[in-house]
């Protein structure tokens, strides 16, 4: 029995088809390369993106929330022109004074008692662990399955070994000094921002198709509605749980309780968990030197989130915006595990603006599917 022989894989010029394969091989290299320099260009691209965002990302993160902080205060710089004064940079600058007296005079006037209270919490810093751990032997002695793991913690030992080294203390002190230098940016930013930014807003728009001109300063109002409402809800929340928290310390008589009501509502920042992350703190000093008053404490703080939860959040909901918890837990660790603090304080804003975005591009493709429909009739 013959063997049928093998194709040939390398074609013979000489022969029809082999000529034919030669001939188009140059039309498909030819083909092929804008595809294959495309990619290339894509993926070159992309890495650069990811390494500019990447080297600036706290330039990025302080650009934005300049952004959000001048389209906050856009509500009373309107207010002002809206009086005799017309002039928009004056009107600014009057804003901006205010807010920077405002906050000097609050800090002036409470600065005295909280260093009183912040003295006052850590002159018996020395007697913290031996409080603590009797604390832990009480609790041995009602927890029997526990009685041995809570007689083995040494407080003491936790303490010293959670104290910062002096390379640590340093590189706090440079983060604080990094600190003010981004607060005084970041002032300076928002200035500039409210005094030029109607023009560089006209500006943009130029660049923008004549068509999407007027959608995209719809976006741009929508945004910073939401950034007003965002900040008017958090702040009253804020102040009410730290109004509440502090009468509450005050009435069990711990010390440190307007420190600690500030603390408790500065946790209102991040909605959800932050409350509970806020509550340590006072928890913990009341541990250190109150402890029979631990348990008081802590329902206390049930009762303060029950009654901010139930009663005062609803109302003021309606001046916050309406995100999903899911989406705003999700955005505030993605946000925290990757910028830290500073992602976490802008994961509520971020989130809100996509939002906006999401709604405005799902009208969209509602839209043109409608249209379409309507032009293609079944």
């Amino acid at each position: 029995m013959t063997p049928t022989p093998l194709p040939d894989v390398h074609p013979n010029p000489s022969s029809p088809d082999g000529a034919a394969v030669v001939q188009a091989a140059p039309q498909a290299m030819k083909h092929s390369m804008p595809m294959a320099l495309s990619i290339t260009l894509g993926l070159l691209g992309t890495g650069f993106v990811v390494w500019i965002f990447y080297n600036l990302t706290w330039l990025i993160l302080l650009l934005y929330v300049a952004f959000v902080i001048a389209t906050i205060l856009e509500a009373p710089v309107q207010y002002v022109l809206s009086t005799r004064l017309r002039h928009r940079g004056l009107a600014t600058v009057l804003v901006m004074a205010g807010g920077l007296v405002l906050i000097t005079v609050v800090g002036y006037l409470l600065s005295g008692m909280i260093a009183d209270q912040v003295t006052l919490i850590t002159k018996s810093a020395e007697q913290w662990p031996a409080s603590i751990q009797a604390f832990l032997r009480r609790m041995a002695v009602h927890l029997p399955s526990m009685s041995a793991q809570l007689r083995n913690i040494d407080v003491g030992k936790l303490v010293s070994d959670a104290l910062p080294a002096w390379q640590s203390l340093a590189s706090n002190a440079l983060s604080g000094v990094s600190l003010i230098t981004h607060g005084i940016v970041l002032f300076f930013l928002v200035l500039y921002m409210l005094l030029e930014g109607p023009d560089q807003l006209q500006g943009l728009q130029r660049l923008l198709p004549w068509r999407t001109r007027h959608e995209a300063t719809a976006i741009f109002e929508e945004m910073a509605s939401a950034h007003r409402r965002w900040f008017l809800a958090t702040f009253a929340n804020m102040f009410a749980t730290a109004v509440l928290t502090a009468i509450g310390l005050a009435l069990l008589g711990v010390p440190g309780f307007l420190v600690l009501g500030i603390i408790a509502g500065l946790g209102e920042l991040v909605p959800n968990i932050g409350p509970m992350i806020a509550a340590l703190p006072s928890l913990l000093v009341t541990l250190a030197i109150m402890p029979d008053n631990f348990w008081h404490v802590l329902v206390m703080f049930l009762i303060v989130q029950t009654i901010q939860g139930y009663g005062i959040s609803p109302l003021v909901m309606r001046l916050g915006v309406k995100l999903s918890v899911l989406a705003l837990l999700v955005s505030v660790l993605i946000m925290g595990t990757l910028f830290g603090l500073m992602g976490v304080l802008v994961a509520v804003p971020l989130t809100a603006d996509l939002m906006v975005l999401w709604r405005y591009f799902n009208a969209r493709v509602e839209k043109d599917a409608a249209a379409g429909t309507a032009a293609c009739p079944s």
